[in-house]
């Protein structure tokens, strides 16, 4: 009977890395949201949605914020 065979242990990320991935996921999040109310525009139903999807924009804008001072400080420890 064989072995099993086992893949080389996968890097483990930097934490520039996992800021930058969470960066980009939180990103598209927002796209998300600015795609939603506009489809909702189109159909005329965007009042329902337009203050609570504003909101939940506005937390995540401030959540990059945040992710970019701490790309910023990791970038220039690492100089």
């Amino acid at each position: 009977m064989k072995a099993p065979v086992r893949s080389a242990p996968r890097r483990a990320k930097t934490l520039l890395e996992e800021k930058e991935q969470m960066f980009r996921d939180i990103s598209k999040d927002i796209d998300d949201r600015h795609q939603f109310l506009h489809e909702m525009r189109v159909l005329g139903q965007a009042a329902k949605y337009e203050s609570q999807i504003m909101g939940e924009i506005s937390q995540r804008v401030k959540q990059l914020k945040g992710i970019d001072r701490d790309i910023v400080r990791i970038c220039d420890e690492g100089e």
